[in-house]
């Protein structure tokens, strides 16, 4: 079994056409009316920080895997000087990432952080976090609706297939998901299986699995956690739209401000 960072080549070409996430935090950012800094823990191969560098954000971005910084770094090369002078990235751990300056925003994209799977381990992040915002600054933290599935259903395993291309030679690569929850603790099991196959006589060209944990966050929980490590949440969205948090939401977005010190 390998780990996350192994599925970097096929991460880019998975998400091409998903940036519902990007809107939202463009408009966030904007909203503020600053150029940054913007922080983005987690950043993976740069989907997020890249476009908010091209609007012209100064981004610093971070993550443990080596596999997907190289993969943000060669992203980051084919792009017009200024955009590359305004992106910087680092290997360093979400619970422990240190920076000689603050920050005016963060964001945690996509569920980065129930990719820390103890209590402990969320708030020395958020904790963190607090130390590196300015006072005012913003954080934006998008999580999954631990609701959806309703929590304390049977641990029963939900599957899921999709596929897409991989460049450059048009390699067709198939997802499978399987996902099963657990309510001690509160958590979702999550296997990936890629298969990369030519298309002109279906022969494996890759097969990779990859296993890990969600923390399956509840409002409550996550609000108290941001109170008490410095932040103000003032207001949750349930989707990318801005519509308000309720249990069958898809997502459950927190947007908080860094209380004055």
């Amino acid at each position: 079994m390998s780990d996350y960072g192994s599925v970097a080549k096929f991460y880019d070409n998975e998400y091409a056409g998903f940036r519902h996430d990007l809107d939202f935090f463009l408009d966030r950012l904007l909203a503020e009316r600053f150029r940054g800094p913007v922080l983005e823990p987690g950043c993976g191969t740069g989907r997020v920080a890249l476009p908010i560098a091209i609007a012209g954000f100064r981004v610093s971005g971070f993550d443990s895997s080596e596999a997907m910084l190289r993969r943000a770094r060669r992203r980051r090369a084919s792009l017009p000087a200024d955009v590359r002078l305004r992106v910087d990235y680092s290997r360093q751990e979400m619970t422990s990432f240190a920076y000689p300056r603050r920050f005016r925003a963060a964001i945690l994209a996509f569920s980065t952080l129930n990719l820390l799977v103890s209590e402990e381990d969320r708030r020395a992040c958020l904790d963190r976090l607090a130390r590196h915002l300015e006072p005012g600054g913003l954080l934006l933290a998008d999580l999954f609706n631990p609701c959806q599935p309703c929590a304390g259903s049977p641990a029963q395993p939900r599957r899921f297939e999709s596929s897409f291309r991989q460049p450059p030679h048009g390699h067709i690569v198939t997802k499978s998901v399987e996902e099963i929850d657990h309510s001690e603790p509160d958590t979702t099991a999550v296997r990936y299986r890629f298969q990369e196959r030519r298309d002109r006589d279906d022969s494996l060209v890759d097969d990779i699995e990859v296993e890990f944990t969600l923390a399956r966050v509840h409002r409550r929980q996550i609000e108290v956690a941001m109170y008490e490590t410095g932040f103000d949440v003032e207001a949750v969205y349930g989707d990318y739209t801005c519509r308000p948090y309720t249990e069958r939401s898809p997502r459950m977005i927190l947007q908080a401000r860094r209380l004055a010190l």
